[in-house]
């Protein structure tokens, strides 16, 4: 087993284990202690597994903050609502941890449903939660966000760590979990990090793996048509305090192209009553002109209205 030896930053010096594989809970809560004890600080991300790019981003985040990085791997039975769901989940296991040691993770914590709830697998602990699982997702998949809770207080009084790192596509849960964690009165950071996502726009999961090529692609439009309608929002009531009148956002029309080429028609050309099979581009050159000119007016408009204002 390889040591090596890590300069912190009050000037001390602490021996740590290179990607150290735990099974058991009795074997990781002393050793979490003992590294406590030499002045490190332990991050933690807590994970199901079948791990991608913004896994490893958490594994990043918590190497620039703390340091010794704990990756727990339990797909956890108790927040499943469908036993085929937990059946279908992918399990890779010898690729996460291949992932994990490139990623440079200190410890794994890899247990079994009896090293974590015992002999019964079952939700025990009722938190009070603020009523944040019984909105949006906890409305449709009842006693989930419970299971939720449950497994990762018990992950954090094994592993004891300074921060915890969650990612930022489930955001309803980062909201329980801190509401778990103040109301427990734990001492524990929960650091939200950002979205990964996919070339198309839909964001990284363990369980886009189950989704074929075509329906995967289509799935990025989702995103897009979020944008979109932001872009709208932010065309159509652009921000008060802007520089200037003249400082738009973006025109939707514009970001429409960029997520939407598919979709993409070409615009009718102007009919010339003289010649019907000839495009009137004198015309065209003309309307432009004078758009140009009401939109110039306009903008002269809204400057005086400004001015006035002020005055």
């Amino acid at each position: 087993m390889d040591f090596v030896k890590v300069t912190l930053k009050p000037s001390k010096t602490l021996t740590r284990l290179s990607m150290q594989i735990i099974k058991q809970r009795n074997q990781l809560t002393p050793l979490s202690t003992q590294l406590r004890a030499q002045g490190a600080k332990i991050g933690f991300v807590p994970t199901m597994g079948a791990l991608h790019q913004g896994h490893i981003s958490l594994v990043e985040a918590s190497k620039k903050r703390a340091n010794i990085t704990i990756v727990s791997i339990f797909v956890n039975p108790t927040q499943f609502n469908d036993p085929k769901d937990l059946e279908k989940y992918p399990r890779p296991i010898e690729q996460d941890i291949a992932m994990l040691e490139a990623a440079g993770c200190d410890i794994l914590y890899l247990p079994e449903a009896s090293d974590i709830y015992g002999p019964v697998t079952q939700v025990t602990d009722k938190f009070d939660l603020a009523g944040l699982d019984l909105e949006l997702e906890g409305a449709s998949r009842p006693g989930h966000f419970a299971g939720v809770a449950q497994v990762v207080k018990i992950l954090l009084e094994i592993t004891r760590p300074d921060i915890l790192f969650l990612g930022q596509k489930d955001f309803q849960q980062c909201l329980i979990l801190t509401q778990l964690i103040n109301s427990l009165k734990m001492p524990v950071e929960l650091v939200m990090c950002p979205i990964y996502r996919e070339p198309h726009g839909l964001a990284m999961s363990s369980r886009n793996v189950r989704l074929n090529p075509q329906i995967r692609q289509k799935a990025g439009a989702i995103y897009a048509s979020l944008q979109y309608a932001a872009a709208m929002i932010r065309y159509t009531y652009p921000a008060r305090n802007s520089a200037s009148c003249n400082s738009r956002p973006q025109h939707p029309r514009r970001l429409q192209r960029r997520l939407f080429p598919i979709a993409q028609r070409r615009q009718p050309k102007t009919h010339n009553p003289r010649n019907p099979n000839k495009p009137n581009c004198h015309h065209n050159r003309r309307n432009s002109r004078r758009r140009a000119t009401a939109r110039q007016y306009g903008n002269f408009l809204n400057l005086e209205h400004e001015h006035h204002l002020r005055q």
